[in-house]
């Protein structure tokens, strides 16, 4: 089969970041990528088409795709991109009857809704898709989707992890295992892009090609607001195989960017050292990015990434108050972040932190202290979210029944967490947050010490207008409130 996957246009959800395609922080599709190179080793023909790359509008991408004339289509969506899928779908369904299938957690957690409400969608995929896309593009390449129109369910029903909808009833088949993820696990066909065209804002470099890579897949831990696609078992690829990628990306498309997107990329430490000593070994030289939790940061690591290339690493601090972070299950407190950081400044890793406003218990007071602990953990960046409560995650089942915050809105179009906000707490409407948002990353990016910084990265040559988005957007919020 010949089977088109498509990432529509998205640069509507984040409307702080304008510019050229050339100019932004544009991360290649993974997921799609790994679904590509599964299909690709049984032998389909596969193409990607990157709506938000390309930077085309909606109806243009969908007509792009309808005129390559595929087979099947399939694309993916978060909840926050949701709206995004359904716009291409439909638009696809309007001129044409090539099958659609939808991927990725919105249609993991609520298949029913999706294929009741949205009838563009012929298929959904739940949970990790590679096997399932594979399986289904068999059948239908077989002729079940012959079986399909004449309302048979044929071979459909065998397809774990396989959602769908025929005669004016849905189907769910059983859940597929998570995968295994090691060794042998088709890598992301990287083949399939314009690898130019993805540029991360090096530090002191400017934009340079990058692309992403994933070791391991799920998250042990137990935050409140993350939906676990991946489970709550840390499959972790082999060292070895993760090397090989690595040397494929970094000599054969020339990447000098890799940004790691495990949940944790610091988890266990003796095979990250291990991993680093192999970078050292292999000689590749490229410049990285990875998540780490706070309680996992030590000298060591750090100063073993730092050696094999790491210059930035990021962490979800979420809240400057211990009781919001205990209550959130975050399992760390105010003094692991200090650590943290204070390694990170000391060892001269640039050192980015991720705040969310709005978590149970949250008061006009415990946003101004996360504020304050921005500033005390000095740090180089810091992103300061709305709480945004996502299906199939205990924040969800507070906002759903009132418990210490309540939605505004389920319109999943409004789930951006930039500048809107879809919940309500006591004393905090969904407006005074939007209101903090602003004010904390004007109050952030204000800083002398943090313009000091940019100023500096800028004249050493970094002029990737992405890079300054948020400090300008600071100091104009701060002009605009007379901060």
């Amino acid at each position: 089969m010949y089977i088109l996957l498509a990432r529509p246009p998205y640069r509507e959800l984040y409307k702080l970041i304008k510019g050229k395609a050339k100019e932004l922080h544009i991360v290649p599709p993974l997921g799609l990528l790994y679904v590509a190179g599964a299909l690709e080793r049984a032998g389909h023909r596969v193409e990607i088409l990157d709506g938000e790359v390309e930077q085309i509008s909606m109806a243009e991408a969908a007509r792009e795709a309808m005129s390559r004339k595929p087979d099947l289509i399939g694309t993916g969506a978060t909840s926050v991109d949701f709206h995004l899928a359904e716009k291409f779908a439909r638009e696809v369904k309007s001129r044409s009857d090539i099958p659609v299938v939808l991927g990725g957690p919105h249609a993991t957690v609520l298949p029913e809704e999706v294929l009741s409400k949205s009838p563009w969608f012929n298929f959904l995929v739940r949970g990790e898709g590679e096997e399932t896309v594979v399986e289904l593009a068999e059948l239908l390449g077989r002729g079940a989707g012959e079986h399909r129109r004449k309302g048979e369910r044929g071979r459909l029903e065998s397809i774990l992890g396989l959602s769908y909808r025929m005669n004016g009833q849905v189907f769910h088949n059983p859940e597929r295992p998570l995968l295994p993820f090691r060794e042998g696990h088709p890598w992301p066909a990287r083949n399939l892009l314009k690898h130019d065209t993805y540029r991360f804002p090096v530090p002191r470099k400017g934009m340079r090609r990058m692309t992403v890579v994933q070791a391991a897949r799920g998250c042990p831990y137990g935050c409140i607001y993350c939906y676990k696609m991946f489970g709550t078992k840390t499959r972790q690829r082999p060292v070895g195989d993760v090397l090989n990628e690595l040397e494929y990306v970094v000599s054969e498309l020339g990447c000098e960017w890799v940004t790691f997107v495990d949940d944790t990329f610091t988890l266990n430490p003796p095979r990250v050292i291990e991993l680093c000593e192999g970078i050292l070994e292999r000689k590749l030289r490229f410049n990285w990015l990875c998540l780490a939790r706070a309680d996992t940061v030590t000298r060591p690591i750090v100063q073993a990434m730092k050696a094999a290339g790491c210059t930035m690493i990021s962490i979800g601090v979420e809240s400057g108050n211990d009781s919001i972070l205990k209550a959130i299950g975050k399992d760390e407190t105010r003094e692991d972040f200090k650590n943290a950081f204070a390694i990170l400044r000391e060892e001269r890793m640039e050192a980015r932190g991720s705040f969310i406003l709005g978590l149970p218990g949250e008061t006009v007071e415990t946003l101004r202290e996360s504020i304050r602990f921005a500033w005390e953990l000095d740090m180089d960046r810091a992103f300061f979210n709305v709480a945004t409560p996502y299906p199939r995650t205990p924040l969800w089942d507070f906002a759903e029944q009132g418990q210490g915050m309540r939605f505004t809105t389920r319109d999943f179009g409004a789930f951006t967490r930039w500048g809107n906000a879809v919940i309500e707490l006591p004393g905090l409407s969904a407006p005074d947050l939007k209101r903090h948002q602003r004010q904390a990353m004007a109050a952030f990016y204000s800083q002398p010490r943090v313009i000091a910084r940019h100023l500096k990265e800028y004249l050493q040559g970094n002029h990737a207008r992405y890079y300054y988005r948020p400090l300008l957007f600071g100091l104009r919020e701060r002009l605009r409130m007379g901060l």
